[in-house]
């Protein structure tokens, strides 16, 4: 099996649960104009995988934030702006502090961070740079 195919696989699974919502969605708006009793539904073979769980991070959410800030400014990470970076990515994210993390939490943060949360940001990223050399 094809490495890329494990996500399409999974995409696959995700359109197949988003046309089934939506058929429901519709049935249950437009019930009395239709003439079939319900929906079908789209048949899945397994059930769908917990890949979008959240990623849980060691950091902070404002440590987070001065991360993909600098990790954004240096085009490390591209979007259009700072703000759907923090918008896209955010969801995915969790701390041991705080399970939903506010994207707007991310990117207000990240401009006036405090030095503690520098520091221990700046650790993090001096660890990540000596296991990259080897060390």
């Amino acid at each position: 099996m094809y490495r890329r195919a494990v996500p399409l696989r999974q995409l696959g699974l995700l359109i197949q649960q988003a046309l089934n919502e939506l058929a429901h969605s519709v049935y249950n708006r437009y019930q009395t104009f239709l003439q079939e009793s319900k929906p079908p539904l789209i048949e899945t073979n397994n059930p769908p995988p917990n890949f979008l769980d959240k990623v849980l991070c060691a950091l902070s959410a404002d440590q987070l934030g001065i991360v993909l800030k600098s990790a954004f400014d240096v085009k490390l990470i591209l979007g259009n702006s700072f703000r759907k970076v923090c918008k896209a990515i955010a969801p995915f994210l969790s701390t041991p502090w705080k399970t939903d993390i506010s994207w707007d939490t991310i990117r207000s943060i990240a401009g006036r961070a405090e030095p503690r949360d520098k520091e221990i940001a700046i650790e993090f990223l001096e660890k990540m740079i000596l296991k990259i050399k080897g060390g």
